[in-house]
């Protein structure tokens, strides 16, 4: 193997296997023995420091028992303008299934979860080897199932959301029982102490800080809707989304559009809602959807892009 961990990816591949399935595949690397790539993957997992372009600010890891595999928890803290927007800090959790099988290996996303159930499992990213001679060529590919959010994450947001109101003593709850859809968790707050609150009033503050911020703009001819661009705020590589207004559900729905600048590729949607409660004053909700399908070619290629140079910086003996 060379001295070089340059390996490049290209995305909306033909899997080798045979399957027809669309896949991520990294060009050949010369020299590469699998057995050596999982065992430095694992020792990367088990190794790596956080990474403050992330918002990382600690890793936890913990051997699951029944050979369920490694949880790797990256600890993450809003700072910077994304810490303006909204203050958040909690553990995201990704599960390796070591051993890799048949040069094979899964890992699970399960966002919040710690005790990462497999109802929570949100993404399974599937890393495989093929030999070709004396080189070896990484396919990646990723899953995304349908999962409903209503967690700290979505808790930190609504806050936010009702910061911006002028109302900092509401306290929000997460995973409380839905009011609005039987059955189902949301984020919940408290009364708002603003009988004439409206989600109109709510939108038109929306809107108002989101283009004072640079964070979204305008659609000419619908004043219901904003256009956003979260890349400029996140520090991501790209990360498109439509806000909008729906007066009469009483709600402002915002729809991910992941790497497409498009808008095309829907990868899920987050909904706040405003619930009456009352002469008191209303209630807000929060509650978001994950699609089912696979994942887009640009998400898996970051995820590709990240793994192996690891990977290849641990088998080299290299520092991230």
């Amino acid at each position: 193997m060379g001295g070089s961990n340059s390996i490049e990816f290209v995305a909306d591949q033909e899997s080798p296997s045979g399957t027809g399935e669309v896949v991520v595949m990294s060009g050949p690397i010369d020299g590469l023995k699998p057995e050596d790539f999982w065992v430095a993957l694992e020792k990367c997992a088990r190794e790596r420091k956080p990474q403050s372009k992330k918002y990382e600010v600690d890793i936890v890891r913990q051997d699951l028992p029944d050979g369920k595999g490694l949880r790797v928890g990256a600890t993450i803290e809003t700072s910077g303008i994304a810490a303006k927007f909204f203050k958040f800090k909690g553990t995201l959790n990704t599960v390796f299934k070591f051993p890799a099988v048949n040069n094979e290996l899964h890992l699970h996303y399960h966002h919040l979860d710690a005790e990462c159930k497999p109802s929570s499992m949100g993404k399974d990213f599937t890393l495989k080897l093929h030999e070709d001679g004396g080189s070896v060529r990484v396919e990646v590919k990723g899953e995304s199932f349908k999962t409903r959010g209503s967690g700290p994450f979505l808790q930190a947001l609504t806050e936010a959301f009702i910061k911006e109101l002028g109302h900092t003593g509401v306290e929000v709850k997460c995973d409380a029982a839905s009011p609005s859809c039987s059955g189902s968790l949301s984020v919940l707050s408290d009364t708002i102490p603003d009988p004439s609150l409206t989600i109109q009033k709510v939108w038109e503050n929306r809107k108002a800080h989101m283009i004072k911020e640079d964070m979204g703009k305008e659609v000419p001819g619908e004043p219901n809707k904003l256009v956003l661009d979260k890349s400029s705020w996140l520090s991501l590589d790209g990360s498109f989304a439509i806000l909008q207004l729906d007066e009469a559900a009483s709600e402002i729905t915002q729809y991910d559009y992941g790497n497409d600048e498009t808008l095309q590729d829907l990868r899920g949607t987050t909904h706040h809602k405003l619930v009456s409660n009352g002469a008191a004053g209303p209630r807000l909700e929060c509650w978001a959807w994950s699609v089912d399908g696979p994942l887009p070619g640009s998400e898996v290629k970051c995820v590709a892009d990240d793994i192996v140079t690891g990977c290849m910086n641990k088998m080299q003996g290299k520092d991230e």
